[in-house]
């Protein structure tokens, strides 16, 4: 069993790759060969097809139309010289049969229809001659240059009106009109002939009292028909569709001369056929050309398909033969070039690049050409001469390294030093608990607390605007600051515009500081709040859930001297808890570039079944842990929780 994996290896490989690109593009050439050719045959079958429509169309125009009209007209030149003899009867009451006249006159006239059997003027019974005397005159055509009186033919007492040429005639004829007879046989020497007739009335204002007719033998017909035939084997029929007859056929020449073939006779005959539609016969495609004659026939012209377009075919054939093989040759040729100008530079850069990565770094590869491969193996020339500078450089790197880390470890150790530790665990009043993650080594967020008398609880967060040493450098100068105001315990109105001042002295980075501070009488629960510009804290009451406190924003810190800032107080009661934090909680970022956002902080908190600070912070924390999973931090994250318990 033929294992996939071998066949996966090589198409992973240029090689084989190249060998699907020979393969694709010879595909792709082979398609629009493909549909070139079908596109070619089917306009090229087009025109044949039109062609050969209209040669037959012209056919029947030229040929057949034309003989049925030169009939029609003949027949119609018959009808006048029967009306003059119908008129001279009714002015002398003679018959004028008796005489020599109309013999004379027909065959005079009928000496110039050298493409008609036989022609004649037939009066209906008891019009001319009421006694029974002759009432038609006739001639014949016996050979092309001799024609004779029509009565050695018929005889005198010949009744036209019992034949059924004569009666098919009559019943299909109107006035000023023409009507033809169905295929019927002669008489005399034309016995075995099978002919048709075309006849037109004599009348007396609207009675009909005669018919000139014009006979056709349908030998002389077939012989046309037969001059059609476009290719050796085609099917050629003339026939009356609504008698359901063959007139004359080249596939039964023997019989339609001699008798009636019905058209269910006829094998391949199919009445729902129209012009140009194809049909299998004896395991052959015929296309059939189906046009109608003037006297209501069709004539049906079926070629074979194959005899037909054979010559396109052929041409196609010899056209696919010969594009096949250049695109053959060309595919060919694509894969020399391809496995030359590609594969080889690639395999000899990739045996450099086996050796080079074994420790060769004193391997040069020489490729001139392709100018592609020749600046790829300069740049692997050039990497090798690099990888030799960096090892000789990458240990003083790596002491430079060690030294950075060992400074910012440092810096880190000395940034938490500055934290307060010491939750007040033997003050009854309160609980409180804090923490702080930096995003980077050091950070710019801190928080501190302390009693600023007997009764007075301190406590604040903040955020300084930048990241790393330059920002954690100005949060441990900030908090100094904070603190060294607070110890003179001014009005919390000048306490924070005075902490501003400070702020903005000296403040060449430009940076500011957003700042939430809370100051608690723990005999009372009287809280004041001071907000700049910070992150609304949550604030739980003892029967309630965790909600965003409302305060006022004011401006952030270092932006501006002499503002002077709002200050809200409250009341906490036995049990209360405030949560205050940094943006890097609510500004988290995971994979997918969505932040953790106020309303999953607030649903988390509110999720939390213990009230004690420190399982507060650590719940949170892990869930942001799992919020960003393995996302980079994007910001310092800090916490501060209050709970106040009871007064003294």
């Amino acid at each position: 069993m033929f294992d996939n994996r071998v066949l996966n290896r090589f198409f992973n490989t240029l090689k084989g790759r190249i060998v699907f690109i020979t393969i694709l593009f010879l595909f792709i050439l082979m398609l629009i060969l493909s549909l070139f050719s079908v596109a070619s045959f089917k306009y090229d079958k087009k025109i044949i097809v039109t062609t050969c429509d209209y040669t037959i169309t012209s056919f029947v125009a030229e040929k057949i139309n034309k003989d049925v009209q030169k009939h029609l007209t003949h027949a119609q030149t018959l009808s006048i010289i029967g009306d003059i003899f119908y008129h001279l009867y009714k002015t002398t009451d003679k018959n004028i049969f008796n005489t020599s006249t109309p013999l004379s006159a027909l065959l005079t006239t009928f000496k110039d229809y050298k493409d008609v059997y036989g022609a004649g003027i037939f009066f209906e019974p008891g019009v001319i001659a009421p006694n029974d005397g002759v009432n038609y005159v006739y001639a014949f055509r016996k050979s092309p240059n001799v024609v004779l009186a029509g009565e050695s033919v018929l005889g005198k007492k010949y009744n036209q009106s019992e034949r059924p040429w004569y009666k098919d005639i009559k019943r299909n004829l109107r006035k000023g009109g023409n009507a033809w007879a169905n295929p019927y046989k002669g008489l005399g020497q034309r016995s075995n002939t099978l002919m048709t007739s075309v006849g037109v009335g004599i009348y007396d204002g609207n009675k009909l009292v005669g018919i000139a007719m014009v006979d056709w033998d349908f030998s002389t017909i077939l012989n046309k028909v037969l001059e059609i035939k476009p290719t050796p084997n085609s099917l050629v029929m003339l026939a009356d569709i609504q008698q359901g007859t063959v007139m004359t056929s080249d596939a039964y020449f023997g019989d339609t001369v001699s008798r009636k073939i019905r058209l269910d006779e006829v094998s391949w005959y199919d009445m729902d056929l129209k012009n140009t539609d194809t049909f299998r016969y004896k395991n052959k495609t015929y296309i059939a050309f189906i046009k109608p004659v003037a006297n209501g026939k069709s004539l049906y012209v079926c070629v074979p398909e194959n005899e037909l377009l054979g010559f396109i075919i052929s041409q196609l054939v010899k056209m696919f033969i010969i594009l096949f093989s250049i695109s053959v040759l060309m595919s060919l040729s694509l894969f020399v070039v391809l496995k030359k100008n590609v594969n080889a530079p690639i395999d000899e850069l990739s045996k450099a690049a086996n050796e080079i990565g074994g420790g060769n770094l004193d391997l040069k590869v020489n490729i001139k050409t392709p100018l592609e491969f020749a600046r790829f193996a300069d740049v692997l020339n050039k990497m090798t001469d690099d990888i030799k500078k960096y090892i000789e450089n990458i240990a003083v790197f790596s002491r430079e390294k060690e030294k950075i880390e060992s400074e910012l470890n440092v810096a880190r150790q000395i940034q938490y030093s500055v934290l307060p530790d010491d939750t007040f665990s033997d003050v009854k009043e309160f609980d409180i608990y804090a923490s702080m993650d930096t995003a980077k080594e050091v950070g710019g967020d801190f928080y501190d607390y302390f009693f600023i008398d007997d009764k007075r609880f301190f406590f604040s967060i903040a955020d300084v605007s930048g990241k790393g040493v330059p920002a954690a450098l100005f949060m441990m100068t900030t908090k100094a600051l904070i603190k060294s105001i607070a110890d003179e315990k001014l009005p919390p109105d000048e306490f924070i515009k005075k902490v501003n001042k400070g702020v903005c002295a000296d403040n060449r980075q430009e940076f500011f500081v957003t700042a939430f501070m809370g100051i608690v009488d723990i005999t009372t629960g009287q809280i004041t709040f001071i907000n700049a510009g910070h992150n609304p804290p949550l604030v739980k009451k003892k029967s309630g859930k965790f909600a965003y406190l409302k305060l006022e924003a004011n401006l952030v810190l270092g932006i501006m001297n002499n503002i002077e800032y709002k200050i809200q107080k409250s009341k906490l009661d036995e049990g209360d808890i405030i949560f205050a934090y940094t943006d890097g909680i609510v500004e988290a970022i995971n994979n997918q570039g969505k932040l953790y956002g106020d309303e999953r902080l607030l649903n988390k908190i509110n999720s939390i079944k213990s009230d004690a600070p420190d399982v507060i912070v650590k719940e949170i924390k892990n869930d942001i842990k799992s919020f960003v999973q393995d996302a980079p931090p994007s910001d310092d994250v800090t916490m501060v929780v209050f709970k106040f318990n009871k007064t003294k």
